[in-house]
């Protein structure tokens, strides 16, 4: 017997849910992998955001863009501290590769309106329609596959959004949580 693959909508529809996946796996691996990289492997949402800021600045050659993270909690609200780093990874990741050097990179949680801002500057600023188009990526042979990631774990069982602002070269992204 034969099978043939004929490409259709539903066929195309599941491909790009399957891509999907395969990008929200591999994310999840690489935040295991760093974590799993360090001995003192703890739950604290301080310092797994401080673990994967540091593993990617070294492996980007970022080692002069310093962190300010403004009124960390060691849960924030209601979430799962698992979730939150899933939502901050792929964003963090972003900033250090956009940061230039000897600039600061800004994570604010705000408890009161259950947000989590994201903001650096930029080398070469990209435009807001550039960071709403799926898959856009300003680094070479890259998937552009963070911000989708992070849309797409909020929009499960409607957590919450992801918002975009593009001012001057600083970007900000605003995960806000329901």
């Amino acid at each position: 017997t034969t099978i043939k693959f004929i490409e259709n909508p539903t066929q195309t529809h599941w491909m790009k849910h399957y891509q999907l996946c395969k990008c929200i796996i591999e994310t999840y691996r690489e935040s295991l992998s760093f974590i799993n990289s360090h001995n003192n492997v703890t739950n604290s949402l301080k310092s797994t955001v401080e673990m994967a800021f540091y593993t990617y600045s070294e492996r980007n050659n970022k080692k002069l863009i310093p962190l300010n993270v403004i009124n960390i909690p060691e849960q924030f609200n209601s979430h799962i501290n698992h979730y939150i780093v899933s939502l901050i990874l792929p964003l963090l990741e972003n900033a250090i590769q956009a940061a230039p050097n000897n600039t600061e990179i800004q994570i604010v949680f705000d408890n009161a309106n259950n947000s989590i801002y994201i903001s650096n500057l930029c080398e070469k600023t990209p435009t807001l329609n550039d960071l709403k188009t799926p898959g856009f990526s300003s680094k070479e042979n890259h998937k552009g596959t963070g911000i989708i990631i992070v849309k797409n774990l909020l929009s499960i069982k409607d957590r919450g959004s992801l918002e975009t602002t593009v001012e001057d070269n600083k970007v900000t992204q605003t995960i806000k949580l329901n």
